[in-house]
């Protein structure tokens, strides 16, 4: 067989893989709803973003809810009032003070565990049906705040259904959802390595010093506070740009944290960065 031929069948046999999960997954949610009114945890990213889009399509009982506290963007924030609106579906945001937890300032590598458990603890009795939308891929990870997803048992469509990252953009493209177009800004948290304290006054900053680089469409990147330097992590993709005001960056950042030692460094991969720094493996 030659390898166009072989190729085009892989793409056919991947096709038919994409449609029947999707329509596992559209299966799951009906059934799901037949228990009762759904509520989405909708953060704005792609994972969520088609969760609400399916329920949407499909015409089922359900809300979402958007959990804000100091490690959430605001660009997320009015993404997701933005999309809502537009599609007339009911949000209600739930402010959270992730940061009055000493489990979570402390910032240990299970830190995500027990803002995940913070979260869900406190708004678990009020929706009796919270999906969430973890999927397969998130499994080959370091993810600790899984684990408190299936403590609390809250439903993960994606686990149940089989599917993974890969699975779910092939289906928002299908759609042509906005969602692919974000690039993913994770929890501001993340932002410091492991067993350094988080302050608000440093996240607050880093808001601010991330939100220039947005402003100069400079999106796939990460501002990383170790305990004697600043990294700079940028993704392949946005070589050229950031090489354009690679100058003016490295000042604003020393001026705004007063830290000299500021380094840049390019990236095939952003997330993960202090899990592949410090060994932690699954």
């Amino acid at each position: 067989m030659d390898r166009k031929r072989r190729v085009f069948i892989n793409r056919i046999s991947r096709t038919d893989s994409i449609l029947l999960k999707e329509n596992r997954l559209k299966n799951y949610l009906k059934e799901l709803n037949k228990k009762g009114k759904i509520t989405v945890c909708f953060s704005g990213g792609v994972d969520s973003g088609l969760l609400v889009y399916l329920c949407l399509s499909l015409n089922l009982n359900f809300e979402t809810i958007t959990f804000f506290n100091f490690g959430f963007t605001e660009e997320e924030y009015f993404f997701i009032k933005k999309w809502c609106k537009k599609n007339n579906i009911k949000n209600k945001l739930i402010y959270i003070n992730s940061l009055s937890e000493d489990s979570i300032r402390l910032n240990k590598k299970d830190r995500c565990y027990f803002c995940k458990k913070n979260i869900f603890n406190k708004i678990k009795k009020e929706f009796s049906l919270l999906i969430e939308g973890t999927n397969c891929t998130d499994l080959k990870e370091y993810r600790p705040g899984i684990k408190a997803i299936k403590e609390l048992e809250i439903i993960s469509p994606y686990l149940d259904c089989g599917i993974e990252k890969k699975d779910i953009i092939d289906i928002c493209r299908k759609y042509g959802l906005s969602f692919l177009n974000l690039k993913s800004r994770s929890c501001l948290f993340t932002r410091f390595d492991y067993n350094y304290f988080i302050y608000f006054y440093l996240i607050d900053k880093i808001r601010k010093i991330e939100n220039i680089f947005l402003i100069l469409k400079i999106f796939d990147f990460r501002i990383r506070f170790l305990v004697d330097k600043i990294v700079v992590q940028i993704s392949f993709t946005e070589y050229n740009k950031v090489i354009k005001f690679y100058f003016f960056l490295k000042v604003k950042i020393e001026e705004f944290f007063k830290f000299k030692n500021v380094n840049f460094i390019f990236s095939s991969q952003i997330s993960g960065y202090w899990d592949k720094l410090r060994g932690i493996k699954l």
